[in-house]
């Protein structure tokens, strides 16, 4: 019993240990400063989801799709996104990936000039998980609402968007952490079972 119980202690030790969490769902809310906001009205754009995500006011929900956690950091997949309009002019953007190790939000942006981009830095995140934009970002309002003025640019560079609020579920272990959880749980079978033989 005495080498059993030293085997379960030493594969507990060297076992890969659940450094890295699967996040399998939940919702980032994002509540919008209200500076952001009057920008948006004080230039005739119009805020509107993009389903899955929704708009209530001043707080946008974005679906969480998974991600991963290590360490204090994280990986947070969104679908859904936002769409700003102004008559038939728009730009959109979504499917929100937050990373917490290097401070920025990425995701897709469209417009209706023929902006086509997959992925693309649009948000750095601040203390206390404040959004503001990139100068790509910035840009990218300028290019399709102002004639891409480089003064437009450069004043949005940076302002801030909002708050976010991530509150990722159902975080599943890694397979390193089954095996740790199921290694111990052998052990103790097996000396459960031991015992209860010599009786």
């Amino acid at each position: 019993m005495k080498r059993l119980m030293l085997f379960v202690a030493l594969v507990a030790l060297v076992a890969p240990r659940g450094v890295c969490d699967t996040i399998g769902g939940g919702q980032t809310l994002v509540t919008l400063d209200p500076g952001f906001i009057s920008l948006l009205t004080g230039n005739g754009l119009v805020p509107s989801a993009i389903a899955p995500a929704t708009l209530s006011g001043a707080v946008a929900l974005f679906p969480i799709t998974g991600g991963s956690t290590s360490g204090g950091n994280a990986i947070i997949d969104h679908s859904g996104g936002l769409t700003f309009t102004k008559g038939a002019t728009f730009l959109s953007i979504g499917n929100f990936v937050i990373d917490t190790a290097n401070s920025d939000v990425t995701g897709f942006a469209m417009n209706s000039s023929g902006l086509d981009v997959a992925s693309a830095p649009l948000f750095t995140i601040g203390s206390g998980l404040t959004l503001a934009l990139t100068g790509t970002a910035a840009g990218a309002i300028s290019a399709t609402f102002f004639n891409g003025d480089s003064g437009i640019t450069q004043t949005l560079t940076g302002f801030k968007v909002g708050v976010a609020d991530p509150q990722p579920t159902a975080i599943t272990p890694e397979p390193g952490s089954l095996l740790l959880m199921g290694t111990g749980l052998l052990g103790v079978a097996s000396v459960g079972y031991r015992r209860f033989v010599r009786v």
